[in-house]
């Protein structure tokens, strides 16, 4: 049985979707077909012939519209998934509505949900994890407001702001297919100033790995401007604050020994690396 480059780019993202026991329909597959060594956008046509041909081999099942790996029976992974749409969906509408209170802040540019609740792949119990882009030396500043926001609310622990980056720091710095997936599953909660736009520029790449996904589908119709210059003052008197307010939560998170990255322009709790896990999955070769 001989494999072209794009059967083996089907497969390759079968298997990646298995990891998290998610089977994806045919137009999901085609949009997130991993292509980083096709390194071009696929025919449909091209695609539908692979894809039956594999089907015929036997080396993919489809149900209900669904496709997975063979060696295995999928059916729960199917009634699974479709629940888990419903838990991330109610999630997501949930959490639009949490954060109408915060959105006002003008440090806080962007709000994203990331994780398994922008995936559609949520458990019941599952935490929210956010991605939030704060102004320019305020990214602790809004750590700290988002932190109080939400501890009045009693809502810590069902959501996780996991991610605070500057409007200056929009670049994701490991690039591969699991933070490719993460840039385009990003799900924006608000957004000022055609932020998630910025952001999805200065992270192109992504479409190095999934050159079918539909650039329509993110609005990059903004230009940049050439802001008012910030008054010195004022701007030093701002990140004054941020790095106090960095080093006084540094101080006390040191006590829970928490893991993560942290700079004053960036802020990244990593609970445990899933990352790492789910790429060496990906890369074995069963």
């Amino acid at each position: 049985m001989s494999l072209n480059i794009l059967d083996k780019s089907i497969l390759k993202t079968l298997k990646y979707r298995a990891i998290f026991s998610y089977p994806l329909t045919a137009i999901e597959l085609y949009e997130f077909l991993i292509t980083d060594e096709l390194k071009k956008t696929v025919a449909k046509a091209n695609f539908e012939k692979s894809l039956n041909k594999l089907i015929s081999e036997g080396l993919i099942q489809r149900k209900d519209g669904y496709f997975y790996p063979s060696g295995g029976d999928f059916s729960f992974y199917i009634h699974q998934r479709k629940k888990r749409e419903m838990y991330s969906r109610d999630k997501y509408r949930y959490i639009n509505e949490l954060l109408k209170g915060i959105s006002k802040n003008k440090y806080i540019k962007f709000i994203g949900v990331t994780g398994s609740v922008a995936a559609g792949n949520a458990p019941d119990g599952d935490d929210i994890d956010l991605f939030i882009v704060c102004e320019e030396n305020s990214v602790w500043i809004c750590r700290f407001l988002v932190f109080l926001y939400l501890k009045l609310r009693f809502k810590l622990g069902k959501v996780c702001p996991n991610i605070f980056v500057s409007v200056a720091n929009l670049s994701w710095k490991d690039k591969n297919v699991y933070t490719a997936h993460e840039v385009l599953l990003l799900k924006p909660v608000f957004n000022k100033d055609k932020t998630y736009e910025k952001f999805i520029q200065k992270n192109i790449w992504a479409f190095d790995y999934f050159a079918n996904y539909p650039f329509e589908k993110i609005r990059m119709d903004y230009h940049i401007r050439k802001g008012a210059k910030k008054d010195d003052v004022s701007s030093r008197s701002l990140k004054f604050v941020n790095e106090l307010l960095m080093n006084l939560q540094l101080m006390y998170m040191k006590r829970g020994r928490v893991m993560g990255e942290f700079r004053p322009d960036f802020i990244h709790f990593k609970k445990m690396d899933h990352q790492k896990q789910i790429l060496d999955s990906y890369h074995s070769p069963r």
